[in-house]
């Protein structure tokens, strides 16, 4: 995704509210121009963390520092995008190839993969389905025991998937979810999450959080209202959403991390322009004891900071309440 994707978003209406909270970094790659794109975190509280400048998956412990593990390279791609959990210990995710420089994914190149974790030193890899109807598949949430959402960032739409089958039909579209026009790249719709009976979503490009009420009836997901603006005025990528409604929402090319609370004003939790701090964040997630936030990051690498500088990868980790 290019560094002047989106110079448009950078200059944000928010509140700025004072940091909660001071990161510590758990893992750093060791190479600029590593980008860790999404993350779910494990019944053990360990993270499972995509790679979109390699088709990777790797398993890092947050109490202990050594202990990271490249689960798996994936064959015939470059780049993984979205991951959720579907059963206890088995994980869906987005496999393609993609040219990062311009945000596209090459046609018949995408793919649904699952890994078993359930024996962390075997893991068990399975092709679920490919998806070549669907343009880019960015974000996944899970929404129930057989059926799991992803997002397209191209068509402005969510598909639904059997998780046991891998037959899939689009669930909604909408102009909330498209991608801006004119926009150096077609990312619409990014990041999305499960809360209540809502399906919650960002749309980059357009620089909108975003939610729409969701039922699952017979077998099919339809949409029962409206779409509601939440927020807007800045790029937004993948987040998470806290038991009292907070969502938490990676700014990514404005170098901050976000914070909305029900009902409230986006203001700044973390980060600054000039900052490396949770620069480059693509993707946010919870602690299973909701304590503790994780952050990935791309370390910069589509828009630099102060132009310039970028660093390796990394996830960062938050103690919330502080």
């Amino acid at each position: 995704m290019l560094s002047s994707l989106f110079l448009s978003l950078l200059a944000f209406p928010c509140a700025v509210a004072p940091l909660k909270a001071v990161p510590e970094i758990i893992y750093q790659a060791t190479y600029n121009g590593s980008w860790l794109e999404n993350l779910a975190v494990t019944s053990c509280n360990k993270i499972l963390a995509t790679r979109l400048d390699v088709a990777e998956l790797w398993l890092i412990d947050p109490d202990n520092k050594a202990a990271v593990v490249k689960l798996h390279s994936f064959p015939n791609a470059n780049g993984v995008t979205g991951i959720t959990e579907i059963r206890k210990n088995v994980f869906a995710m987005a496999v393609m190839t993609i040219d990062l420089a311009t945000a596209t994914v090459a046609p018949n190149s995408s793919f649904i993969w699952t890994v078993d974790i359930s024996d962390e030193k075997d893991p068990i890899i399975t092709l679920l389905k490919s998806i070549s109807d669907i343009s880019f598949a960015n974000g996944l949430t899970t929404w129930d025991n057989n059926t799991f959402l992803i997002s397209d960032s191209v068509q402005g739409a969510v598909y639904s998937m059997d998780s046991r089958t891998g037959a899939h039909r689009m669930v909604v579209q909408d102009a909330t979810m498209a991608p801006a026009v004119n926009s150096a790249a077609n990312i619409g719709i990014n990041g999305i999450k499960r809360f209540g009976n809502y399906m919650y979503y960002t749309c980059s490009t357009k620089g909108l959080f975003a939610r729409v009420p969701l039922m699952h009836f017979q077998g099919i997901i339809t949409a029962t209202g409206p779409v509601e603006i939440l927020a807007s005025g800045v790029f937004m990528d993948d987040f998470t959403i806290t038991s009292d409604g907070t969502a938490f929402i990676a700014g990514n090319f404005n170098q901050d991390l976000f914070e909305l609370p029900l009902g409230g004003q986006l203001s700044i939790f973390a980060g600054a322009s000039t900052s490396l701090d949770v620069a480059g964040c693509t993707s946010v997630g919870l602690s299973k004891d909701r304590r503790e936030l994780f952050v990935a990051t791309s370390g910069a690498s589509a828009n630099p900071v102060n132009g310039t500088v970028i660093e390796p990868a990394k996830i960062l980790k938050f103690i919330l309440g502080k």
